[in-house]
């Protein structure tokens, strides 16, 4: 989600598998709004809360992040057809 709203992963500016591993385990990601500040800060908050360090943190199941999209799209998540 983070890499399909700005164009970068979280931690993109890492070369080798080491780094990202050192990276996911110790680094706080940016702000996705520093990359993308077109991002709404709604969308923005499910996306770190998503990614947050700490799971008791995290959404603790899918449903539940399901719900959390589901609550910024009043019209429902089907695509009219033209």
């Amino acid at each position: 989600m983070y890499e399909a709203l700005c164009g970068n992963t979280p931690h993109g500016d890492c070369d080798t598998i080491g780094q990202l591993l050192i990276a996911i385990t110790s680094q706080q990601i940016a702000p996705i709004q520093d990359a993308a500040p077109w991002v709404a800060p709604e969308i923005a908050a499910i996306v770190h809360k998503a990614l947050a360090h700490d799971p008791a943190h995290r959404y603790q199941t899918a449903a539940e992040m399901h719900a959390a999209i589901m609550a910024l799209l009043p019209g429902g998540a089907v695509v009219p057809q033209s």
